[in-house]
């Protein structure tokens, strides 16, 4: 998977760098509770929301990826094809969302930080993300199920638990 800004996309040090055993929809809550807090007006403290999100996102991918894809492609070609394509639309939202918290952070350092087009950005990306999930589990979880492969770790075990 190609993503077009990658350097953004790691989680500054003392962050949370571990691959997560918690479901991925942790981190969605996470970041989506910093947006809604008032003192989330700090560039800073949202770039590091946003970036340690994107990092666990990506890594979340990663792994699904490896885990389904080879074997996806063999079972259910356009199965495969439309998680492959749902992937690559949510790693450019990814990008553009780290993108637009990083210029706020560099252009308002020191200041309090307007959040609207991330908060935007956030929620557009959280409803298209969430009904991912949804298709996931209606579509790419039975047929795991069925061959007797496990979920990837971080996999939400209840949909609609995300948030």
């Amino acid at each position: 998977m190609m993503f077009v800004c990658r350097q953004h996309s790691r989680p500054p040090l003392g962050a949370n760098r571990t691959i997560t055993t918690e479901p991925i929809t942790t981190y969605l809550r996470q970041l989506s509770e910093l947006l809604n807090e008032a003192s989330a007006l700090d560039a800073q403290r949202v770039q590091t929301g946003v970036n340690v999100c994107v990092w666990q996102l990506r890594q979340f991918a990663d792994r699904q990826d490896q885990a389904y894809y080879p074997f996806l492609q063999e079972y259910d070609p356009v199965l495969a094809n439309r998680l492959e394509d749902r992937q690559l639309k949510f790693a450019v939202a990814l990008d553009r969302l780290e993108c637009v918290a990083h210029r706020k952070a560099n252009s308002q350092a020191r200041s309090s930080m307007p959040t609207p087009s991330v908060k935007q950005l956030w929620r557009g990306f959280c409803r298209d993300y969430r009904a991912h999930l949804n298709e996931q589990a209606n579509t790419l979880l039975p047929v795991l199920r069925r061959h007797r492969i496990e979920p990837v770790t971080g996999t939400p075990t209840a949909i609609n638990s995300i948030f």
